[in-house]
């Protein structure tokens, strides 16, 4: 048996997923298996995978006919070997000491459900740009988690098998949220931790978030942080038999088109910054039109738009556009004038630009 089930889904990959697969098959920590859920790709990812499984017997292939992300990961949980599960997804890169350094954590950290690390963020070229440096403690992390934000990336994580398996896997509803969702049933059971040294070459690309997603992505965040309140209240989780996150039962755990907004333009103006450090400039614009839209639907759409074009107007100014970022720090200025106030008292403001994304 190995002591590391690495688990991969894919779906039309094949642009970046040779990189992913030798990142995993190189790593200082041998003794691991390679479970790879291909998901109905109509690209040349089953050639891919069919050539490194007939050349190393450590990689397993599993096909779906385009069930999508949840059902890939659960039906490849289900047949993983190891205790251990570390996450990947086909276009990030695992640095090659990863395993290595998380699976000293947990076997050193028996109280540990979890661990990620710091991410460096990659362009399509595999260019990196910045480096993300995830919160280090339990208490840290479930701060984060409180806020609304996903302090665990995700394909950086290696996670307990018989934890994951004891909750059932991954809940369809919340795609693609899911990770949200799954840290905090996590965390009701163990604790959660992120190593202080980068795990994951995170790759950003344009065809990674659509504004479809953006948003479906936002409401699972928010009934994924209810859920788990009502939990720690003791009353049964809203949606544990749900297939989808119905209004009804939304509006019922207050979350309304208000609170929608305001998440909505925080997490397009975390992705429309990130996208701009990544030169995808065309994109990025786009995400910040989708905040500012967002943030017009907002309980106070002066404040929140100002938010955001403070936000905006940061990023123009790290680009060199010095101008630019200066009308737009002004127009954030008439649209809301406290943060001055606030800053010439020397309180710094909060910005929902200036934090991550769930």
């Amino acid at each position: 048996m190995p002591e590391v089930s690495v688990l991969m889904p894919v779906r039309d990959g094949a642009g970046f997923l040779e990189q992913a697969l030798d990142s995993v098959l190189s790593q200082t920590f041998a003794d691991l298996e390679l479970v790879v859920v291909d998901d109905g790709s109509s690209d040349d990812t089953p050639r891919i995978l069919s050539r490194y499984a007939a050349a190393d017997r450590r990689v397993r292939v599993l096909s779906q006919a385009g069930q999508g992300h949840c059902a890939a990961l659960n039906a490849g949980l289900a047949v993983v070997a190891a205790p251990l599960v570390a996450r990947l997804d086909a276009d990030d890169v695992a640095v090659a000491d990863r395993l290595e350094r998380q699976v000293a954590h947990l076997h050193s950290h028996p109280e540990s459900v979890v661990v990620g690390g710091w991410a460096e963020l990659i362009d399509g070229e595999g260019r990196a740009f910045a480096t993300d440096r995830t919160p280090a403690t339990d208490a840290a992390i479930r701060a984060a988690l409180e806020d609304g934000q996903s302090p665990i990336y995700h394909p950086a994580a290696t996670l307990r098998t018989a934890a994951l398996r004891r909750l059932g896997g991954y809940r369809q509803a919340f795609q693609p949220s899911e990770d949200v969702d799954l840290w905090l049933r996590l965390a009701e059971g163990g604790t959660l931790a992120n190593l202080q040294t980068v795990v994951l070459r995170y790759r950003v690309h344009p065809g990674q978030v659509s504004l479809t997603q953006l948003r479906t992505a936002t409401i699972g965040t928010l009934a994924a942080c209810a859920a788990a309140r009502a939990r720690r209240g003791g009353a049964p989780d809203p949606f544990a038999a749900a297939e989808a996150l119905d209004a009804p039962r939304l509006r019922s755990l207050g979350i309304d088109a208000g609170k929608i907004a305001v998440a909505e333009a925080r997490y397009a103006a975390w992705w429309a910054r990130t996208l701009t450090q990544a030169g995808a400039f065309e994109e990025a614009g786009a995400l910040w039109r989708a905040a500012g839209a967002a943030a017009a639907q907002a309980p106070h759409p002066r404040r929140t738009g100002a938010e955001i074009l403070r936000g905006r107007a940061g990023t123009e100014r790290r680009r060199g556009r010095r101008l630019r970022g200066g009308a737009l720090a002004a127009r954030a200025a008439v649209l809301d004038p406290a943060p001055l106030t606030r800053r010439l008292s020397r309180v710094r403001p909060a910005s929902v630009a200036d934090r991550p994304p769930a």
